[in-house]
């Protein structure tokens, strides 16, 4: 059975760029990793781990965790400049408050806009900055959350708006909100648990709870957690408008589609939306993504990756799927990990080219054999792939963040090499 670290989320700055082709042909390039001494010269202690990796074009950022330490780090892919953003024991600008734990960041282009927990131990009440800063700018703070608000994590950078979700332990309710990173305190909300959306049988689904998603473009996609413990995935369109990409329960007579148990963190890019859901009858998640109002199944349980021979047991970053789900979307490419009895694998998938692996482990980068691999919600941009990985030996792992660029377009011959069977998936039409 293959061993899982219960940790991983990793991502980097820049050093190294050898690294060991892939089967697609190209180069996986070594960013960083917690044994890099060029890490020391940006933070003052030694972390245990990488975490919540990001990427945006030629600029990344990362989380660096170690004993009583947490700072975020931006960096720049061309020039391989490093630059602390946001750490526990900063203060916030204009008051004497200090960050107590970083929860969430990103980068959006050279710009990143983190979340930071200034007095999370004062009963049950958190109060929380968002800021943003810019290459050589300081940690500028543009909104604030406090007065019995529980929790504000960031689903997303969006443009000039920060899109997260908050808890009011006062009112009872769960917020989606949208912050104006160019007005300082100006919010707008944009899904609140009073918001209704479409029921399985045609009915107002009333929302009891709202949790993570992602935005981009305008897109917003969430769970809805609805009476009874339904759920259904909906995606908010710019326009304001609110549409049902998948439900559990059963479906009404003469639909077609997929019946779902549950359903996972949804990840959207440009109105695409990837997936995890348990289908009934299935002891294990399969992978969706909704392209243009069409609904298709492209991994699960009796899937068998191009050049393996066993079926997949699992998909996502099952270590913590509520938070980190294993998987991103951009421009209509998927990637994602999977898993079966022997090996875990990062895959990347489009509509033309089907499924390709990219790494597997007991893969070897600079030498060090492959444990365990898992991609970010925003380890992919354009044809980037920015991922975290365990190499060298249990006992003694060395942690880093790696970089593969997708090939374009790939090649009808490699594809025709790896592929010996033509994988076809299940689509549905949108309800």
């Amino acid at each position: 059975m293959h061993q899982r670290f219960p940790w991983i989320g990793v991502f980097g700055l820049v050093a190294s760029l050898s690294g060991v082709h892939t089967a697609l042909g190209q180069t996986i390039e070594t960013l960083v990793t917690i044994q890099d001494p060029d890490l020391a010269d940006v933070i003052d202690f030694t972390p245990s781990t990488l975490f919540d990796p990001r990427i945006d074009g030629d600029f990344f950022s990362f989380q660096a965790i170690g004993p009583g330490d947490d700072t975020y780090i931006r960096g720049d892919i061309t020039t391989g400049q490093l630059e602390p953003v946001l750490s526990i024991g900063d203060t916030v600008p204009g008051t004497d408050e200090p960050i107590a734990g970083t929860i969430a960041g990103q980068v959006e282009g050279p710009r990143f806009v983190g979340f930071g927990i200034t007095n999370p131990l004062v009963g049950e009440r958190v109060s929380g900055y968002f800021g943003s800063t810019g290459p050589g700018e300081a940690f500028q703070a543009f909104s604030e959350q406090g007065g019995g608000l529980s929790v504000g994590i960031i689903f997303s950078v969006d443009g000039n708006q920060a899109v997260f979700g908050v808890n009011d332990l006062d009112a009872g309710t769960t917020r989606i909100i949208s912050a104006d990173l160019t007005t300082p305190f100006t919010q707008t909300e944009l899904i609140t648990s009073a918001t209704t959306v479409l029921g399985l049988d045609g009915e107002p689904l009333a929302q009891t709870a709202i949790s993570l998603g992602s935005a981009d473009a305008g897109f917003v996609v969430f769970n809805a957690i609805g009476e009874f413990s339904s759920e259904a995935i909906v995606l908010r369109t710019p326009e304001g408008a609110l549409e049902q990409i998948a439900t559990t329960g059963f479906l009404p007579p003469g639909d077609s589609g997929p019946e779902f148990v549950s359903l996972s963190v949804p990840v959207t890019a440009d109105g695409d939306v990837a997936f995890l859901g348990l289908e009934f009858g299935e002891s294990d998640d399969s992978l969706f993504v909704s392209i243009d109002g069409t609904l298709i199944e492209i991994a699960d349980a009796d899937t068998t990756l191009p050049g393996q021979v066993g079926d997949l047991v699992g998909i996502g970053g099952m270590s913590n799927p509520a938070f980190t789900p294993g998987l991103a979307i951009d421009d209509g490419r998927v990637v994602f990990t999977a898993f079966d009895d022997e090996n875990e694998f990062l895959v990347l998938w489009d509509e033309i080219n089907g499924l390709q692996v990219l790494l597997q482990t007991g893969d070897l980068i600079d030498g060090e054999t492959v444990l365990d691999i898992l991609v970010d919600p925003r380890g992919l941009s354009g044809d980037r792939i920015v991922f975290s990985a365990a190499t060298g030996t249990f006992e003694d792992p060395n942690i880093g963040v790696f970089l593969v660029t997708i090939p374009e377009p790939a090649s009808a011959l490699v594809l025709s090499i790896l592929c010996t069977t033509v994988l076809t998936r299940r689509r549905y039409t949108a309800r």
